[in-house]
């Protein structure tokens, strides 16, 4: 069986989407025949690559709302996220564009490295505040 997930690793609801699947797979008996393939999608393909706003900032402005709406928002997700054993840090995370991510993650399937790269790029964003736009640092 193959499952192929969409998603784009600015996502915060496709990391936690990602965990359940996971666990989910883990119970599944036939597990060993499931083939995940990881597709990509840009939530925000016009995103820059180098931001002088911050992600409530951005929240804020995209969806009409005040700074204070869209950080307790955002921390709703970190409890959420949390939940997983996921630790996210809006305050420090590095809004900016997805696609050289994206275009990594298929190079590392061409060495059977998708899901771990997929991985490590939600990583990057979410908990270690990374530049994942940078090519130093999807060269790390």
């Amino acid at each position: 069986m193959k499952v192929e997930i969409w998603s784009d690793i600015f996502c915060p609801f496709c990391y936690i989407g990602k965990r359940k699947f996971e666990a989910a797979l883990e119970n599944f008996e036939k597990k060993e025949d499931v083939e995940v393939i990881y597709r990509s999608f840009e939530l925000n393909p016009g995103a820059e690559k180098h931001n002088d706003k911050n992600i409530h900032e951005l929240i804020a402005s995209k969806y009409g709302i005040t700074y204070e709406e869209a950080k307790l928002n955002n921390d709703n997700i970190v409890r959420q996220a949390k939940e997983l054993g996921l630790e996210y840090n809006f305050d420090t995370l590095i809004p900016t564009n997805s696609f050289d991510a994206h275009r990594m993650i298929h190079f590392a399937k061409e060495y059977g490295k998708m899901e771990e790269m997929t991985e490590a790029l939600f990583k990057a964003y979410f908990t270690d505040s990374k530049n994942v736009s940078d090519f130093n640092t999807l060269a790390e």
